[in-house]
């Protein structure tokens, strides 16, 4: 009967609300179907909040406090999947959008991979992306009008979004002039690319010493520019690190493009040479000097998005940090 009652309010208030308030009822209500699944229908751990009151300032964090009790239920104490996003901000709409995203990750353990019981009245499909595919659509939108046309029912929803809008955010990087720099040319990118492996080649391998098969091509005009430079930083990886042994964020693939393509190959780059050579340290001559390319192409995207939009600089940063 309590649960009714709390059924009832909910799709009440969800008639008039906000849409975060939105988001909040409908993963309220299918939290309670999963603690209903985990703990017995209408049992509750001690300390369960369940808090449905919109008026409240804590709506929020006591969805959290509770999808956190659930969760320690089925992972073990303060034990959480890779995938888990958790609480990263004091923004009621980040960590709402956070705690759907994670009710989604134990709700696939709880009833199989999207499976979910007929009262579950879920979400968008972005919501169960990974938090830089979601800032990255939500940046494209505010500030560039632009979103991703991808069904949500499209296999693999999350990778074809990311593919969908790659395009926008490389035309927004190599196509946006700052003040203080000029346009740069992807190609040109590419070139250093190939020039920093090829000194971190002379420091492994020795002056002019190169794993068999190594092509080494530098024409610019060249159709095989990249699958070579590809082809080549594979081959000083399998040399130095062993037969397709990769460090964990390895990505291992080119774009369609230079601009994609570089963002890639440049990450790997840096990858292999803090495997081989430091962290802290680089051949002679290094052209690749930014730190933030170790991270994932799509968070160096969003960080030059937001160094635009609202002047963050990610240079203030520890460049050691984890």
């Amino acid at each position: 009967m309590i649960l009714l009652l709390i059924g009832n309010v909910l799709a009440s208030a969800a008639a008039q609300s906000t849409p975060l308030e939105q988001i909040v009822f409908d993963t309220r209500s299918d939290l309670e179907l999963l603690a209903d699944s985990v703990f017995g229908t209408g049992t509750r751990p001690e300390g369960w909040l369940g808090n449905i009151d919109t008026s409240s300032p804590t709506v929020i964090t006591d969805l959290w406090f509770d999808n956190e009790v659930v969760a320690n239920a089925l992972y073990g104490e303060g034990t959480r999947p890779p995938t888990w996003i958790g609480a990263t901000a004091p923004v009621p709409a980040i960590l709402a959008r956070n705690v759907r995203h994670d009710l989604e990750i134990s709700a696939d353990l709880q009833f199989g991979g999207g499976q979910r019981p007929d009262a579950w009245r879920g979400d968008a499909p972005l919501l169960r992306c990974d938090r830089s595919l979601q800032n990255a659509v939500a940046l494209l939108r505010t500030f560039y009008s632009l979103q991703s046309e991808i069904p949500a029912s499209t296999f693999n929803y999350c990778q074809a979004v990311a593919a969908d809008i790659e395009d926008e955010l490389t035309n927004i990087y190599f196509g946006t002039q700052l003040a203080d720099q000029a346009l740069v040319d992807p190609v040109d990118l590419v070139l250093a690319v190939r020039g920093d492996l090829e000194r971190l080649a002379d420091e492994e391998l020795g002056l002019n010493n190169r794993p068999a098969d190594w092509i080494g091509n530098r024409e610019r005009d060249s159709t095989s520019l990249i699958s070579d430079l590809f082809l080549d930083l594979q081959r000083l990886a399998d040399e130095q690190l062993g037969i397709n042994e990769r460090p964990e964020a390895w990505i291992g693939a080119v774009g369609v493009s230079p601009s994609s393509s570089y963002f890639t190959l440049r990450h790997d780059l840096e990858l292999l040479a803090d495997e081989t050579f430091a962290t802290d340290e680089r051949p002679n001559g290094w052209q690749g000097l930014l730190p933030l390319a170790r991270c994932e192409p799509l968070t160096q995207e969003i960080v030059f998005i937001a160094s635009v939009q609202y002047g963050f600089n990610a240079a203030a940063l520890d460049a050691q940090s984890p």
